[in-house]
């Protein structure tokens, strides 16, 4: 039988805050399409990208997959039980020019 390993994917990701509209834009590389109201106390990110649309609000994670450069919005919960934060690859520190 053959078998090939099981990686898992790496993600980027970023929180919306409310407060850090300009650290998502620069995540989402102009791919932000409008900011809308729907409500007095919920304001959301419209965001537009080729793999999907969705509107992100207060508390939500935009998440990027590093291999495919797919995006979507992940719920706070959701991301919390799905997600954990991995530290850089010693590789990946050398390509970064923090380990010589």
């Amino acid at each position: 039988m053959k078998y090939r390993r099981k990686q898992p994917d790496t993600f980027e990701a970023i929180q919306f805050t409310g407060d850090n509209l300009s650290e998502v834009l620069a995540f989402v590389d102009g791919t932000l399409y409008s900011v809308a109201t729907d409500s007095p106390y919920r304001t959301a990110l419209v965001f537009r990208t080729p793999s999907s649309n969705g509107m992100l609000y207060r508390g939500d994670w935009l998440v990027r997959n590093l291999e495919t450069g797919k995006m979507e919005r992940c719920g706070g919960e959701r991301f919390e039980k799905e997600y954990v934060e991995v530290s850089e690859t010693k590789n990946e520190r050398q390509l970064n020019g923090v380990e010589p």
